[in-house]
C-alpha cells in the first residue's frame, strides 16, 4: 500500500485513489491545506496497485522536444482573457469540434478550482487565465478512460504531475489523447485561498462576480491580480491585493513537493508544454505588443500533426526551444526554492488575519507605495514595459 513518509513525495494528482480496486484511499487535507492519500488499512487487499501507478515512485516514457514556437491567437477577445497568448484555445478548439472533450483547472460558483469537462466552445472560457491554486481531480481520470473507451477525442490540460497522473493512470498511450502541461512554478495551498477568498468577502460585504490573478489591465508584462464584486467595486492595485501571489511567488505557501518537483526535465510525458514568452522581443520583434504570447514545445509526433491543423488561428514563429527555456522556461527544468519562513508560514496562517500576514511577511515600502500609484501611469505612457524590462 502506498505510504506518504516524507511529504515532498507526494504531488497530489490523486491518481494512486482513482486506480484503487476496493476503493480503500481517501484523500485527505492535511494541517497546511494540501490533499494527500490516507489508506484505510482494513479493506486494502495489498494489490500494490496504487504504488504501480504513482508517478512519482515510477518513470513514466516521456517524449524529447520536437519542435518550438512562440504563438498569438489572432482573435483579440481570446488573447485578451487569456494569461498569455491564447495559444491553448485553437488546441481545445479542434478537440471540441471533432465531439470532444476538454478538461482542465476552472473556478467553481465558490471560486474554489477543480478540474472539469467541457463539449462546447462557450465553456472554453472556463479555462483561460491562471489558476493559482491547486485543483482537485475528483473523478476526471475515470471520466477520461471511459471517453477514451468509446472512441471519443479528449484534450487534458494540467500541471506536469496532474498530466503524469492521467498518464500512470491509462496505463497506455491513446490515439485520440491530447495532453497539455502548463510549466509550473508550484501550487499554493487551497487552506490559504479560502481564508482570502473570506476575508475580502467580509472586507466588501460581498461575493467576487471576477477573479483574475493575471490581468492584463495594465499590459502584459504589468499583469496584476484583479478581483471584481457585486456592488461593482474593483480592486486591481492595492498592496493587499496582492498578498496571495506573493506568498507563492516567496516560497512560502506553496506544496512542498514543489520545492523538490520529481517532473522538472526537458523530456516531458505531455504532447504540448506551454508557458509565457516574456521575452518575445528576442524571438520575433513584431510581435511584442504587450498583450501576450504563448512559448510552445511540441513533444510528440501526433502534437506535430495537430499543429499543422490548427496554426490557421494563430500568428506563431518557429524558435530555437533551447533558447526558448533558457529566456522564459527555466520553470521546466528548476523547481522553486522554499522560503526558509515557510513553516512558521503556515503557524501563522491559523493565528494571524490576512492584513497581519501581509504586514509582518510583505511590509510596505516606500517603493512599492511608488510602484502602485504610478504603475496606471506608466502604463498610460507607454512606458510601464520599458520600466518592467529594466528592472529585470
Amino acid at each position: 500500500m502506498i505510504k506518504i513518509n516524507e511529504k515532498t513525495d507526494c504531488c497530489g494528482c490523486t491518481a494512486c485513489a482513482n486506480s484503487c480496486p476496493v476503493q480503500c484511499i481517501e484523500i485527505q487535507q492535511d494541517e497546511e491545506g494540501f490533499l494527500y492519500p490516507n489508506v484505510n488499512e482494513i479493506k486494502c487487499i495489498n494489490c500494490g496497485t496504487c504504488e504501480n501507478v504513482c508517478p512519482v515512485k515510477k518513470d513514466t516514457p516521456s517524449g524529447d522536444i520536437i519542435d518550438a514556437y512562440v504563438v498569438q491567437d489572432i482573435r483579440k477577445n481570446i488573447r485578451e482573457s487569456s494569461s498569455s497568448g491564447g495559444g491553448f484555445t485553437a488546441i481545445a478548439e479542434f478537440i471540441i469540434s471533432n465531439n470532444g472533450t476538454v478538461y482542465g483547472a476552472a473556478f467553481d460558483e465558490n471560486y474554489s478550482v477543480h478540474h472539469v469537462g467541457v463539449r462546447t466552445f462557450e465553456e472554453l472560457s472556463r479555462f483561460r487565465g491562471s489558476k493559482y491554486v491547486q485543483s482537485t481531480m475528483d473523478s476526471v481520470y475515470l471520466q477520461i478512460q471511459n471517453k477514451l473507451s468509446i472512441g471519443e477525442w479528449v484534450l487534458f490540460s494540467g500541471t506536469p504531475c496532474q498530466v503524469s497522473g492521467l498518464k500512470s493512470y491509462l496505463k497506455k498511450e491513446w490515439d485520440k489523447l491530447i495532453t497539455v502541461d502548463i510549466a509550473c512554478h508550484g501550487v499554493p495551498s487551497p487552506k490559504l485561498w479560502e481564508k482570502y477568498k473570506e476575508w475580502w468577502r467580509k472586507y466588501k460585504k460581498c461575493n467576487f462576480i471576477k477573479v483574475e490573478f493575471r490581468s492584463k489591465k495594465y499590459g502584459y508584462s504589468g499583469s496584476t491580480m484583479r478581483l471584481m464584486f457585486e456592488n461593482g467595486s474593483e480592486y486591481s492595485r492595492e498592496p493587499l491585493l496582492q498578498f496571495y501571489k506573493n506568498t507563492m511567488f516567496a516560497g512560502l505557501s506553496m506544496r512542498p513537493s514543489c520545492h523538490k518537483c520529481h517532473f522538472k526535465s526537458k523530456k516531458r510525458v505531455s504532447d504540448f508544454t506551454i508557458f509565457d514568452c516574456w521575452d518575445v522581443n528576442e524571438f520575433c520583434p513584431e510581435m511584442d505588443d504587450d498583450r501576450g504570447t504563448t512559448a510552445l514545445i511540441i513533444q510528440s509526433e501526433k502534437g506535430k500533426r495537430l499543429i499543422s491543423i490548427i496554426s490557421k488561428n494563430w500568428k506563431m514563429k518557429s524558435v530555437n526551444p533551447e533558447k526558448l527555456i533558457c529566456n522564459d522556461g527555466d520553470m521546466i527544468t528548476t523547481s522553486a526554492s522554499a522560503n526558509p519562513l515557510r513553516n512558521q508560514f503556515f503557524v501563522d496562517l491559523d493565528a494571524m488575519t490576512i492584513p497581519e500576514l501581509n504586514k509582518k511577511y510583505f511590509p510596505l515600502t516606500i517603493k512599492k507605495k511608488l510602484t502602485q500609484i504610478f504603475k496606471p501611469l506608466f502604463y498610460r505612457m507607454g512606458i510601464l514595459k520599458k520600466i518592467k524590462r529594466i528592472a529585470k
